[in-house]
């Protein structure tokens, strides 16, 4: 974070100490750009800075390099495209400790351009579904608060 935008000054550098930063604060630098360049825009066309309707349009339609290094899109609707990582639960890959688990991929998704939705990038990752159980949604309901049960597929 000691290059741009941030330009953030590790100070713990010279006693070999490294300062983490946490991922939220590229969200928050992200959001902060997002609405400052918003508001110019309205402001620059005659609008007002208390018109957050006009200042969330003025978002709609917009592209922007985000703080993380990928572009993002917000469409027409406010939706941002998404990049996406699926976790899975499966076993650490260790040979010295039994029954441990982690969470690791089992699939990107991105969206390689604006008008298009997020392809799969699934390659080299492998998982194994159980098949020897159902997925059960259950759930009282009625005035009787009967229990009904029914599966997903239904």
């Amino acid at each position: 974070l000691e290059l741009p935008p941030f330009n953030y000054r590790n100070a713990l550098i010279f006693f070999g100490g490294v300062k983490q930063i946490r991922a939220e604060a590229a969200y928050l630098y992200d959001a902060v750009h997002l609405y400052a360049n918003a508001l110019m825009q309205v402001l620059l066309s005659g609008g007002s800075p208390k018109n957050g309707s006009a200042i969330i349009e003025a978002i709609k339609g917009r592209a922007y390099m985000s703080a993380m290094g990928y572009l993002v899109h917000i469409d027409e609707n406010g939706d941002a495209t998404g990049n996406y990582t699926i976790l899975a639960r499966k076993p650490v890959p260790s040979t010295t400790v039994t029954n441990q688990y982690g969470l690791f991929p089992i699939g990107r998704f991105s969206s390689p351009t604006v008008d298009r939705i997020p392809v799969s990038g699934c390659s080299g990752f492998t998982h194994t579904f159980r098949t020897d159980a159902l997925l059960m949604d259950s759930r009282r309901v009625g005035l009787k608060r009967k229990r009904k049960t029914q599966t997903h597929w239904q």
